[in-house]
């Protein structure tokens, strides 16, 4: 399986690369908004296009939340840096029409997707008992976003991101502070949200974590994870 990985967007153009690859899936891993080099009107037509992308491939294409994105959602819950007041109406309005394209985690051939990533910590605190239910993290992260006592706990911001919880939820996550000290044990995660010139990949514990949010920042191809391949620790 072929998997193309595209970390935060941020309003570039660079997603529209994928167009032109191969592969079986694309995740979006969010934060398509908020940018302190690109224009607004650049960044909604990029979003516009993202969303019909999308819908022109709803099975294949599979859209992410980011806590750039919820902002808007659910203004003005989950504000963070970044925020552009003038911009509210015109994202706010494409959130919620097309609230149902976009979800907080997906999960395939072993591997959890989600913007900031999972951490045993986080889980631990939420007293979570999901195993009664026979679902996967997706499952219940993605059922449990609409309910907004549990989708405040899943954008929790930690205080490695300055935030008042111990621990940052799938959105606030921080990749070095707090994922990689504590990651959730036996699941391979792919992430974005800790921004670096590079990708990633570490393999604390008996666990895999790829974080791709690279995209907005280097000139680097997309990243094509191929599920069946024996990944090691490497920067690239």
């Amino acid at each position: 399986m072929k998997i193309a990985c595209l970390g935060d967007i941020h309003g570039t153009d660079r997603w529209k690369e994928v167009r032109s690859l191969e592969w079986d899936y694309c995740v979006f891993i969010g934060d398509y908004v908020d940018s302190t080099t690109i224009a607004t009107d650049r960044i909604l037509d990029n979003l516009k296009g993202i969303i019909a992308f999308k819908r022109s491939k709803p099975e294949k294409v599979i859209l992410l939340w980011g806590n750039h994105d919820i902002q808007y959602r659910f203004y003005p819950q989950y504000l963070c840096s970044g925020f552009r007041p003038e911009m509210l109406e015109p994202y706010q309005k494409l959130f919620v029409q097309f609230h149902d394209l976009f979800q907080v985690a997906w999960y395939c051939d072993d591997y959890l997707f989600t913007h900031a990533g999972l951490s045993e910590k986080w889980a631990e605190r939420q007293l979570i008992d999901k195993s009664a239910d026979g679902i996967t993290w997706a499952e219940w992260l993605n059922r449990n976003f609409e309910n907004e006592k549990l989708r405040d706990a899943i954008a929790e911001v930690g205080h490695a991101r300055g935030g008042v919880a111990e621990h940052g939820g799938p959105l606030w996550c921080d990749f070095g502070r707090e994922l990689m000290q504590a990651p959730y044990p036996g699941i391979n995660q792919v992430l974005g949200h800790s921004a670096t010139t590079f990708l990633i990949i570490q393999k604390p514990v008996n666990s895999l974590l790829i974080n791709v949010d690279y995209l907005a920042y280097s000139n680097e191809e997309i990243f094509i994870l191929d599920t069946g391949k024996n990944y090691e620790a490497a920067s690239f």
